[in-house]
């Protein structure tokens, strides 16, 4: 009877693990929890024995916890009136008192028990739909349909590879026998390891910049390509944890096996001036410490980096631990060349990427060539006028002048500004002028004069410092121009090793500097710089350089100046002589009809040459390949990776007390945590080869369900776990924690196979369903929870990019090798690294390579990638991210546009009518034909299009334009009118939203 009766009370107590827990730890914990640090009267009530010391099962009468709660007086009131803790209200103390009187039954959080596999029904036929169905039943909710089988298609496309189905794929998928051969194809193929390796480099915060101030480049894609390979290989997740744990303990002689370790190197290098190197080393470890507790144990470790964890049984001591097994790395805590632990690694691409490069240069070579060619003509025709005109370096007419910081700056008649006296260490001089009959310009001459004693500047050994120049229309906001290149009468040396040429001028870094220092140059010195694109000026418009002296130098800025323009291109910005125009004119009035020198004639040449837009769209194709191709031929050579290697001598590790890095405690060895259910490790001296092998072992409670957690919220946008870094004590437990665990368990029995799980969970009619659903059924579950419905949502960024390219035939299929850089608007590095760095897109087909390999700056994502991960830290979570600038980026980047182009231009070459190319284009880019309602529409469309560019033939021809990043601009004869009509209807149907969601 007793037996009876405890049965029964337990039948009809509250659920500890969803509703009675969750209650303790948001009230109670904070005092009364894990944390010893804030701990009061001793009293833990996230274990069994302090709760049922306060709560005392059965009995209310006794439990003094609960005669707290109710208290009235305030002196003894739980939680206290002043912890800012929220009291329990009656629905709340309701629950706790039928939990008390049905005898506190007690349950060790589930996460922290292995998994182990439910029961199934003798008959199941899948076992995730069979536990799906168990859920279903109990909620009294029914499963929905099957989703159509071109949705089914489509669906398992972005799935399983990141890219949408073809035509004949859709078609081939209405057949059962054929959807599962294609299944197994898809789980085969490089692109659907590609689309893991997604997921993985997430995770992995990898980038190609080690991040910070100065962001410096990295090599480590060969890494990026080594996971492709073991996900293409099927390689076992257990397998993958180790080696890239301890591949250089696993096999120090196996290149591979160590490259595998740069998934622990992959964390930002911090190389900003002034800061310990010690302190950023401390960083890097605790990053590793952090990294692996999201991404194997689903705990959120770094809360007990500076005390014992709030929630979850985890000390700030065992955190120290677990830090020592990383805190041996050979690393100095550097940034860029000093960062090591390094391997050379030496990549095996294939030669056809680099052949490919090659062919397209030599293409844009010859094409280069024709153009010159053709413009050689005209040259001669207009040659012995090319000396009239602007020539040479002009002054402008100076309309004022102002220190930024409140030097009194004089504007003497002939042209020079003059500084007064000094009142700070650094400064900024704007000088506004009026460029008088120039309508554009396309460098200026900077001419620094010292005084009377010899002196340019205050500074104690008289020296200058130009840290930037600065060219830019006046009163408006817009970024100032470019510069191409600079020259000067003499380049010195400064203290700081980029300070002294010309070149250091180039941007606004005050680092780096042009200065005379050492050079022995008396008298005045001139500096040119040239526009990479010459500004356009309009007429009455005022124009402003500024002169940046921002050197640590004090003092270092010029006492006088004058700044002279020229419109000339070719080399008359780039040199110091006389420009070819002036050079002309000097030549006409000594010789007359002479023939011209052929140096001179080559100058005049190259500056016409330059003002030929033909030739300058020529010549940036070629330089951009030429590019390129240094690129592919530097990758195939070693490549510093950085990877784990342990020190000779191990360092001492210690618990840091407040987290502060050197704020040295007690010492530590090196342990993983006792209390989450995990089997102890099995050597007393451990390495990171037992750190892996314990987080894989087959009882660990975590790993296997926090992994199969991912997977699962990669398949179906949501995980079985709304959190997927936190499985701990405050995550909000699963609706389906029967098939999480049976997952995680048939995970580990069949050897931590990846693609058996994938398959087992696409292979349900639970991921097969449609999501579509009735408004009642959403009220019921809002975000579908139950899974009695598939998910809908937008795809990530990268996917709708590779999408576009796919669905247009523009896709390069090329696997692994060096970053490429996809088209980015103009500017998007230079305001950022003040003129350091400048995004130049690769030019010819590689720029359309799958988004995996595109080059990823950690301080600028790539502005294509509107919703991804930032990279500088571990990311398991999906971000989810909607305004309407992402909807300006499909619309209107450069990629989209080549897309939409290429898929107008195929249909414009197929024969039929407007239906049957509309209806093409659709099932390119929907996977489906159109609905008559939808096709009368297009069609509508179609011809209001054609309407608007029969009137404008020039903006038809402008829509047809090739890319400047085709490595030759030819195109057939097209019909421009027709072209750039089904472009804009492929434009409309790749912005629809069925386009961009995943149904």
């Amino acid at each position: 009877m007793l037996a009876a009766m405890i049965l029964a009370q337990t039948a009809a107590a509250p659920d500890f693990a969803r509703e009675v827990r969750p209650l303790l730890a948001e009230r109670c914990f904070p005092c009364h929890g894990p944390d010893e640090a804030t701990r009061e009267a001793e009293l833990r009530l996230d274990t069994i024995e302090g709760a049922h010391a306060a709560f005392v099962p059965g009995d209310l009468d006794a439990s003094e916890a609960w005669a707290r709660i109710r208290s009235e007086f305030e002196f003894e009131q739980m939680p206290p009136p002043d912890s800012h803790v929220a009291p329990l209200d009656e629905e709340e103390q309701a629950l706790l008192r039928s939990w008390i009187e049905a005898g506190a039954p007690w349950r060790t959080h589930w996460s922290f028990t292995p998994p182990r596999k439910a029961a199934l029904p003798d008959r199941a036929s899948h076992p995730i739909d069979a536990l799906v169905a168990r859920v279903l039943e109990a909620e009294g909710v029914a499963a929905a349909e099957p989703a159509a089988r071109p949705t089914l298609a489509r669906r398992l496309s972005f799935d399983l590879r990141g890219l949408p189905p073809t035509p004949e794929e859709v078609a081939a998928a209405e057949d059962d026998a054929a959807l599962e051969r294609w299944i197994e194809d898809m789980l085969a193929s490089t692109a659907h390891a590609e689309r893991l390796a997604h997921w993985w480099l997430d995770a992995a915060r990898y980038a190609d910049t080690d991040g910070f101030q100065q962001d410096a480049t990295r090599q480590n894609w060969p890494w990026r390509d080594w996971v492709v390979r073991a996900f293409r290989e099927n390689m076992p997740l257990d397998r993958f944890t180790e080696l890239q744990f301890a591949g250089d303990l696993i096999a120090p002689d196996d290149a591979d096996a160590v490259l595998a370790t740069c998934f622990h190197r992959n964390h930002m290098h911090n190389g900003e001036g002034g800061r310990d190197p010690e302190e950023s080393r401390v960083d890097y470890v605790r990053d590793r410490v952090n990294t692996v507790g999201a991404v194997w144990l689903g705990l959120t470790l770094d809360c007990a980096q500076c005390h014992d964890h709030k929630y979850d049984p985890l000390s700030q001591t065992e955190y120290y631990a677990l830090s020592a097994f990383f805190d041996s790395i050979d690393e100095s805590g550097q940034a860029g060349g000093s960062a090591g632990p390094f391997l050379d690694y030496l990549p095996d691409l294939p030669a056809a990427p680099l052949e490919t490069a090659r062919t397209e240069l030599e293409a844009s070579r010859s094409w280069r060539i024709r153009v010159e060619e053709a413009a050689r003509g005209p040259y001669l025709e207009q040659r012995e006028n090319a000396a009239d005109g602007p020539r040479g370096f002009l002054r402008p007419r100076l309309l004022g002048a102002h220190s930024i910081e409140g030097h009194e700056l004089e504007v003497a008649e002939d042209g020079v500004v003059e500084r007064r006296a000094p009142r700070s260490a650094q400064d900024e001089y704007v000088v506004r002028f009026d460029p008088g009959d120039l309508t554009r310009v396309t460098g200026i001459e900077v001419t620094l004069l010292p005084d009377e004693g010899g002196a340019f500047s205050d500074a104690a050994d008289g020296h200058f410092v130009l840290t930037g120049v600065k060219l830019a229309r006046s009163g408006q906001e817009a970024p100032p121009a470019g510069w191409a290149g600079a020259v000067a009468d003499a380049a010195g040396r400064g203290e700081d090793r980029e300070i002294g040429p010309a070149a250091g001028a180039l941007d606004d870094d005050p680092r780096k500097g042009w200065t005379l220092r050492e050079s022995g140059w008396e008298g005045p010195a001139r500096i040119r710089l040239a526009l990479e694109e010459p500004m356009g000026v309009s007429a009455g418009e005022a124009l402003e350089v500024t002169l940046l002296f921002r050197s640590n130098v004090v003092g270092s800025y010029a006492k006088r100046a004058r700044i002279a323009l020229t419109a000339e291109k070719g080399d008359a910005p780039r040199t110091l002589g006389p420009t070819p125009r002036e050079a002309l004119a000097e030549h006409l009035e000594e010789a007359g009809d002479a023939p011209l020198p052929d140096e001179l004639d080559a100058r005049l040449f190259r500056q016409f040459l330059d003002d030929d837009p033909a030739w300058t769209d020529a010549d940036r194709r070629v330089r951009g390949l030429e590019q390129h191709v240094r690129d592919q031929e530097q990758g195939r050579g070693a490549r510093r990776v950085t990877v784990l290697r342990e020190r000779t001598e191990p360092r001492t590790t210690a618990v840091l007390e407040r987290g502060v890095w050197n704020a040295r405690g007690a010492p530590v060895g090196r342990a993983v945590p006792a209390s989450i259910g995990a089997p102890a490790l099995a050597t007393d001296a451990p390495t990171r080869l037992d750190l892996a092998r314990w987080l894989t072992a087959p009882d660990h409670p975590l790993t296997a369900r926090v992994l199969v957690n991912q997977v699962w919220q990669m398949l179906l946008g949501r995980g079985l776990v709304d959190t997927p870094a936190d499985l701990g004590t405050q995550c909000a437990p699963p609706v389906h924690e029967e098939l999480l665990d049976w997952l995680a368990a048939d995970l580990v029995e069949n050897g931590w196979d990846l693609r058996r799980l994938v398959r087992l969970i696409v292979t349900s009619d639970t991921y097969r369903r449609t999501s579509r659903s009735t408004e009642a059924e959403r009220a019921r579950d809002p975000e579908g929870r139950l899974l009695a419905r598939a998910p809908r949502f937008r795809l990530p960024s990268w996917m709708i990019r590779d999408a576009a390219l796919s669905a247009s035939g523009l896709l390069d299929p090329t696997t692994g090798g060096p970053p490429v850089f996809p088209h980015q608007p103009p500017g998007v590095w230079e305001e950022m690294f003040m003129g350091r760095m400048r995004y130049r897109p690769t030019v010819g087909s590689a720029r359309h390579r799958r988004s995996l390999y595109a080059f990823w700056r950690r301080n600028v994502t790539p502005t294509f990638f509107f919703d991804s991960a930032d990279r500088r830290t571990c990311s398991v979570a999906r971000r989810m991210t909607n305004t309407p600038l992402q909807a300006l980026t499909l619309l209107n980047d450069r990629t989209f546009a080549e897309a939409a182009q290429a898929l107008g231009e195929g249909a414009a070459g197929t024969p039929g009518s407007d239906s049957e190319r509309i209806q093409g284009l659709a099932r390119r880019v929907l996977s489906r034909e159109l609905a008559d309602a939808e096709l009368a529409a297009v069609e509508s469309a179609l011809e209001r299009l054609r309407s608007i560019y029969e009137r404008d033939p020039a903006a038809a021809r402008a829509a047809t334009a090739p890319s400047p990043l085709e490595p030759v601009p030819a195109r057939s004869e097209l019909d421009h009118v027709e072209v750039a009509s089904l472009t804009a209807v492929a434009a409309m149907l790749l912005n629809t939203d069925e386009a961009i969601t995943r149904e």
